[in-house]
C-alpha cells in the first residue's frame, strides 16, 4: 500500500473548506443558525470528499479497467494508433495499477469534516430555540 502523503490531504481539506464556504452562505443566506448553516457545510463536504474516495477506491481496486481497456482500444483502432498498440489487457491493468494513488487522503479529509459536521450538530441541538406547539 503506498504511503500517506501530507500535501494531498491538506489539498483535499481545501477542497472541502472551498465547498463548506459555499454551502455555509447559501444556508445563511436562508436565515439558518450559525451552528446549524455549519454542520450543513461541513457534512456535504464530507459526503463529496467521502463519496470520491469511495469511487476512487472503486477505481483502485480495477473496477473500471476492463471498461477503460475497451474504450482506449475502440478510439486506437477508429480514430489513431493508441501508445501502446500491442498491449492485452493484463499488460494494461499492471500499467495502470502502477500510476494509482490510494484514497486514503481524501477518506481522510472527509471524516475530518464529518467529524466537525457532527460536532456542529450537537452544538445546534444544544443551542436550538424551543418551540411550543
Amino acid at each position: 500500500m503506498k504511503k500517506f502523503r501530507l500535501a494531498e490531504f491538506i489539498k483535499n481539506l481545501i477542497a472541502g473548506a472551498a465547498v463548506a464556504v459555499l454551502v455555509f452562505f447559501l444556508g445563511n443566506s436562508r436565515g439558518y443558525t450559525l451552528f446549524r448553516s455549519m454542520s450543513d457545510a461541513c457534512f456535504v463536504a464530507a459526503v463529496l470528499l467521502m463519496g470520491t474516495a469511495g469511487i476512487k477506491a472503486a477505481v483502485n481496486d480495477g473496477f473500471f479497467d476492463t471498461v477503460g481497456y475497451s474504450v482506449s482500444s475502440f478510439f486506437g483502432v477508429h480514430f489513431g494508433g493508441p501508445k501502446y498498440k500491442n498491449e492485452d489487457i493484463m499488460e494494461y491493468k499492471e500499467r495502470k495499477a502502477e500510476k494509482r494513488r490510494p484514497a486514503l487522503n481524501i477518506m481522510l479529509a472527509g471524516l475530518c469534516y464529518l467529524i466537525l459536521a457532527v460536532l456542529f450538530l450537537i452544538l445546534y441541538s444544544i443551542n436550538k430555540p424551543v418551540t411550543t406547539i
